[in-house]
């Protein structure tokens, strides 16, 4: 994941305005949710129980598998819809995320209007956007709430107008489905955190020292991703994370290059490395080599300049191995189907958290394999559900 740095703010709560014939949408079907979730209690956190809830005929709160997933298919409805992307900031990652939506979007003719909002790293910007799409008239908003349970109130409110609004790629969120919002996709970050720990266990053979790298400060994506990672080392006590992780690099290159160097000024022993971005990854492995450090084996989100440095350096790098989880930009795929479901009345039964694979891995070899595309740019994510023609054609055009 490659998102850009926010502030995090409390919303104003300033009173919204009832518009009761947009709200009818999905008012009754939100009443009937918060009944069977108030009936299986909560998570102490804010957030809804293991139990499932829906908006209207949406699922919600399931974890799963992305042979789970469906098609546009089967929740594009007949009336007209039109979708608000709002998003927290602008950078490669996010690029390729809105060409997805796009591209899912097209595979639904109601689908009649899609508008792209970036609030530029700024909280209260991005609650003036989701404002300013309500008071537009937009059936959805897919939104990646960078700054976590601040927002709720927001997308509270625009739930509470008729708007079908879906958060997505946000790791935890508290809040209630069906209320709050209509249904959370996301990866399953405890999931991921564990897969990265596994390897790298098996990689350093239960024993070594290891820093996680994360991305802003206290966001739910990398503590999710952290926990994880330690429900696994708890079991090898052999295994040390350095600075308790994560280490916040903003999920910026050249900060992630300054904040390995320091690490590897402070620490003359890093066995491993594993970072919830390929971008991140890209400073940081240019740090160990300004270091003259030997490359260690290194887990993360896949990027096509990550798979491009293992093949430049692996062949005077022995000990330097790769594996890359799915950087899931194609969750918002699922964000928008849930979104669309809700606004049409239509059922979507696919999980919400879903469990992300591995799509490179240089010990596996075979199709996992690390894969470098030199026709493609450094930051194009390579797992992306989007034809190669499609990827050049975004990074060359600007989008």
């Amino acid at each position: 994941m490659n998102r850009s740095p926010v502030r995090s703010v409390r919303p104003r709560t300033t009173k919204p305005h009832a518009t009761k014939s947009r709200a009818t949408k999905l008012c009754g079907a939100v009443a009937v949710v918060a009944l069977a979730l108030s009936a299986c209690g909560t998570n102490g956190a804010g957030g809804s129980s293991a139990g499932t809830g829906a908006v209207g005929k949406v699922r919600a709160g399931e974890r799963g598998t992305v042979a789970e997933l469906k098609t546009m298919a089967e929740v594009c409805g007949g009336k007209p819809v039109t979708v608000a992307h709002i998003d927290g900031a602008q950078n490669s990652w996010r690029k390729v995320a809105h060409a997805e939506l796009l591209d899912e979007a097209a595979k639904c003719p109601n689908i009649t209007k899609v508008t792209y909002h970036n609030a530029q790293g700024d909280p209260s910007k991005m609650i003036s956007e989701i404002n300013a799409a309500v008071a537009k008239g937009v059936d959805v908003i897919v939104i990646l709430p960078d700054s976590g349970d601040a927002l709720l109130p927001t997308l509270r409110r625009a739930m509470q107008r008729g708007v079908a609004v879906v958060p997505w790629a946000v790791g935890a969120l508290g809040g209630t489905p069906g209320v709050d919002y209509v249904d959370a996709p996301t990866f399953d970050g405890e999931a991921m955190g564990r897969a990265w720990a596994e390897w790298m266990v098996k990689r350093l053979d239960g024993k070594g020292d290891i820093v996680f790298l994360g991305g802003t400060p206290g966001n739910p994506a990398s503590l999710s991703e952290a926990a994880g990672i330690k429900q696994v080392l708890a079991r090898h006590p052999g295994m040390k994370l350095l600075g308790d992780g994560p280490i916040d690099t903003n999920w910026d290159q050249a900060q992630a290059q300054k904040v390995m160097s320091g690490l590897l000024s402070k620490h003359a022993k890093i066995d491993g490395v594993i970072a919830d971005s390929g971008l991140v990854s890209a400073g940081a492995i240019r740090a160990f080599v300004n270091a003259g450090r030997p490359l260690v084996p290194w887990s993360a989100g896949d990027i096509n300049e990550l798979a491009c440095l293992y093949k430049e350096h692996k062949p005077k790098q022995e000990n330097f191995e790769l594996s890359t989880i799915s950087s899931y930009t194609w969750i918002i795929r699922l964000a928008l189907r849930k979104g669309v479901a809700a606004a049409s009345g239509k059922p979507n039964d696919e999980p919400s958290v879903i469990e992300v694979p591995f799509t490179e891995d240089s010990t596996a070899g075979g199709d996992l394999a690390p894969k470098c595309e030199p026709g493609l740019p450094p930051d194009a994510t390579l797992s992306a559900q989007l034809p190669k023609e499609k990827l050049a054609q975004l990074f060359t055009n600007g989008g």
